[in-house]
């Protein structure tokens, strides 16, 4: 039987905040040329979807992030306030500046090249995340997102057990995913896409990736007992305490990919606070991330419980 979790109404996402600068070719890009289109900037980063998102499905959300005592800092903390999003537990740093993401997608949505510039977080130090592991120990789940240096990952793991609370681990990148293998400890719920899972189990990225399902078998293997892996659009595999699923995400009219990741999370999570087990809270995961690629905002400013709720009804089950 999949794994569930007691329902919880609390969270704690320690996680990146940043400013997002996005932009959106007009038409197919040429590459090592100017290009016509749209930029825009907003508050983002992957702790800080998640933690908008679930604030938005009505969830008690915590944000322990990190950022620069500078304007960008100061808009991204305004930002959580406004979204219902307690981060009186994030660090002002000062020193480097707030972190920043700077993506450009084609004119079908799709990601070209991310950059992202996070030199902050390779600053911080367990004793930086002290407090905020502190207050967060009565929150019923802990979301922690690889963007900490590895020995504050660690420290963060042992506090969760320490207190007794369930981690769910957001990979971010290929590059950051390979911190989670690397602990001793394992989280009780792993996300990932293609590329982050066979970065964690060591395989080469630059070859043919193995399926969704053989990659989630095999971080099974290595002690992940909770594991999505997604695929784009593609089939995504779920594995939890043995047993395995496939799921085919419904067809979208994708206006931008960004945040989808994010939202797919966040909805898996929303799900599982309801006392769903992990098979139950896909369809929550699958119709977070659709209703987010279908908008061009990175956390929809509509999503509610009826809305999602609504989509599932529309089909998006297994």
């Amino acid at each position: 039987m999949a794994v569930s979790f007691p329902p919880f109404t609390s969270i704690a996402v320690f996680g990146g905040i940043a400013v997002d600068r996005i932009a959106v070719a007009a038409a197919a890009p040429t590459l090592g040329a100017s290009n016509p289109g749209t930029v825009r900037a907003t508050p983002g980063g992957v702790g800080f979807n998640v933690a908008r998102t679930l604030a938005r499905l009505g969830l008690k959300v915590r944000l322990a992030a990190a950022v620069g005592d500078d304007p960008d800092g100061r808009i991204v903390l305004a930002a959580a306030m406004a979204a219902g999003v307690d981060a009186g537990p994030t660090v002002v740093h000062p020193r480097p500046s707030t972190a920043s993401y700077q993506a450009v997608f084609d004119d079908r949505g799709d990601l070209v090249i991310g950059v992202a510039d996070i030199a902050l977080y390779e600053e911080l130090a367990p004793a930086d995340m002290a407090a905020a592991a502190g207050t967060a120990r009565n929150d019923g789940l802990w979301v922690i997102d690889a963007n900490f240096p590895p020995e504050t990952l660690a420290f963060l793991f042992d506090e969760a057990e320490d207190a007794g609370r369930p981690v769910a681990a957001l990979p971010i990148s290929p590059a950051k995913a390979v911190r989670f293998a690397m602990l001793d400890r394992r989280p009780a719920l792993l996300f990932a896409n293609r590329r982050e899972a066979a970065a964690m189990l060591g395989q080469p990225l630059d070859i043919g990736l193995p399926d969704p399902a053989e990659l989630a078998v095999k971080l099974g293997d290595k002690g992940f007992a909770n594991v999505l892996v997604t695929n784009s659009a593609g089939p995504l595999h779920a594995v939890s305490a043995g047993e395995h699923r496939t799921f085919a995400p419904p067809s979208a009219s994708v206006a931008s990919v960004n945040g989808a990741g994010d939202a797919f999370a966040a909805g898996t999570i929303y799900g599982l606070s309801l006392g769903s087990d992990l098979f139950e809270a896909v369809p929550f995961s699958l119709a977070a991330a659709t209703l987010t690629v279908e908008s061009d905002e990175t956390v929809r400013s509509d999503l509610t419980p009826i809305l999602l709720a609504g989509r599932i009804d529309e089909g998006v089950a297994s």
